[in-house]
């Protein structure tokens, strides 16, 4: 959904998996399936899919500002994982047509069917939630990590965190231009929405905000 999953899966499996890199066995577009039996760290997009893992016992909740993750899923979907668009004037049409389907609803309902599902999932309960927000992930990187690595009981030395810290951005996370840099440090995203989808997304996102204090999800920082 445009929150970074990939990345991070990246940033975990580089510290708990032996031998994981960026290679030949990843395709451009992600994991591939084969690929997947290797890591330790699986992503999903709803809740129902860890209920048939009784293994499980910690999750990542990945939580990014709604407005930069809906721009960032409709770069996925128009020009692949590590690109984005360029010119939003020749993509205004499709972009209009984006957010008129489900996804303005989307960003909320994942993370209330994850929350609320996480109390009621068979076969046991996933208890241990750890929230992980994308902005704190990206201001600091080093920080985050370590808080991360410690909620996941993974030990690991300080010459392989320098490496996984060298190699952090991987094969997956999206480069983006020094102009685009600059722009989306003057309200980008919000550049893209009517007044009024900002306004229901800036509620959704409370709800949301609201629901990890009421399960007391794991780093909950509001």
């Amino acid at each position: 959904m445009g929150s970074g999953s990939t990345w991070t899966q990246h940033l975990v499996n580089s510290a708990v998996c032996p031998g994981y890199q960026c290679n030949s066995k990843v395709q451009p577009e992600g994991f591939n399936k084969r690929y997947m039996d290797l890591l330790a760290l699986r992503k999903c997009h709803h809740m129902i899919e860890l209920c048939d893992h009784p293994g499980i016992e910690k999750i990542i909740l990945l939580v990014r500002n709604p407005l930069d993750a809906l721009v960032a899923n409709f770069n996925h979907k128009r020009v692949g994982r590590r690109s984005e668009v360029t010119d939003w004037s020749t993509d205004s049409r499709l972009w209009q047509k984006f957010l008129d389907g489900d996804k303005l609803d989307q960003w909320k309902n994942i993370y209330a069917s994850h929350l609320t599902q996480n109390t009621t999932c068979t076969p046991k309960p996933h208890t241990k939630t750890y929230l992980l927000r994308y902005e704190n992930l990206k201001n600091d990187l080093s920080g985050e990590l370590r808080r991360l690595y410690e909620f996941l009981d993974v030990n690991i030395s300080d010459n392989r965190f320098q490496e996984i810290m060298n190699d952090s951005e991987g094969c997956f996370h999206r480069k983006t231009s020094s102009k685009s840099v600059e722009k989306k440090s003057q309200n980008y995203s919000m550049n893209r929405f009517s007044p009024d989808k900002i306004k229901k997304l800036q509620r959704d996102e409370k709800l949301v905000n609201d629901l990890l204090k009421k399960y007391k999800v794991e780093n909950y920082d509001g």
